[in-house]
């Protein structure tokens, strides 16, 4: 079985932008069925698309369920018994696992810090900016 991606996304109905139809995690459309929308609905149709998911399915399995769904539009886009369809988004990038950052202290700069705050009073230091970021 190959990987199929899930995705959200808007969908203009008929391509009236006052008349969308938002497909979520608890309904998502999949790659392929992104060209089928654009065939009924119009070039410009799908907005704010994002990859949210995957699940196994083969070409033919996924053609069949598209007709079941939305009929004979579907031959037109996906022609055959074993049609070329895309299954996964080619431009899709996962987001990399983000690292926690650790700052590293700067021992010249700390060990500065510490020089100029034995040498001055609380009377010398400006009051604190509370705008101060």
């Amino acid at each position: 079985m190959a990987k199929i991606h899930l995705l959200s996304a808007s969908i203009a109905l008929a391509g009236d932008i006052t008349n969308v139809a938002i497909r979520s995690a608890s309904n998502p459309v999949t790659y392929p069925e992104l060209l089928v929308l654009q065939e009924i609905h119009g070039e410009g149709c799908i907005r704010e698309c994002k990859v949210i998911g995957e699940r196994d399915t083969n070409v033919v399995a996924e053609k069949a369920r598209l007709v079941q769904k939305y009929g004979a539009v579907v031959e037109q886009v996906y022609p055959g018994r074993s049609p070329q369809m895309e299954l996964v988004d080619p431009t899709y990038k996962p987001a990399k696992a983000e690292k926690p950052n650790k700052p590293k202290a700067d021992t010249k700069t700390d060990a500065k810090a510490e020089t100029e705050d034995a040498d001055t009073t609380s009377e010398d230091k400006p009051a604190a900016d509370p705008f101060a970021i």
